[in-house]
């Protein structure tokens, strides 16, 4: 039914499954559907992470999910701990201490 790469808003797992069956190429698990959101005049929240997780085992397409503030900064976080000493050292460039430590 669906081609050329749609990616659907799902809430559960359920409307996931249908929309792999109708052919989606990925879904994006929100907490609430943005037409919803407008109407409440509400803001968009990080997704609740088991409902993500139950959305992955339910289906084979990649799921995506809105990504709070705390997330963002542990994954720069683990990048910046990646860069200075493990991949830098690597390279031979510094000792794995940054300066700003």
């Amino acid at each position: 039914m669906l081609k050329g790469g749609v990616i659907m808003d799902v809430t559960n797992s359920k409307q996931a499954k249908i929309a792999e069956k109708a052919g989606a190429c990925a879904v994006m698990a929100l907490e609430r559907i943005p037409s919803d959101i407008r109407a409440d005049g509400g803001v968009s929240r990080m997704s609740d992470p088991k409902m993500i997780m139950e959305i992955q085992d339910s289906v084979s397409i990649p799921v995506m999910a809105k990504c709070g503030f705390w997330l963002k900064l542990i994954a720069i976080g683990v990048i910046v701990i990646l860069l200075y000493f493990i991949i830098l050292p690597f390279l031979g460039v510094g000792d794995g201490i940054p300066d700003w430590m």
